[in-house]
């Protein structure tokens, strides 16, 4: 997270948060879906992962793009 800045929160539920944030290396606003690994099971990490794999080999004009995952 050290390489955005946060613009605003977008949503918030019982597992995680969505928010908007700046690039500070381009500029570039972008929407990070947050997960509080914390707060979930083994199972639904492991499905969160899959989350990560389907989103990072999308490629469609009517879907946002995936740009990166991190912990």
């Amino acid at each position: 997270m050290d390489k955005y800045e946060t613009v605003k929160k977008i949503a918030k539920g019982g597992f995680g948060r969505v928010i908007l944030v700046k690039s500070k290396e381009d500029g570039h606003q972008y929407v990070i879906k947050e997960i509080f690994i914390s707060r979930i099971f083994t199972e639904e990490k492991q499905k969160a992962q899959k989350e990560v794999k389907v989103l990072s080999n999308m490629s469609h004009p009517f879907i946002v793009q995936y740009k990166e995952y991190f912990e």
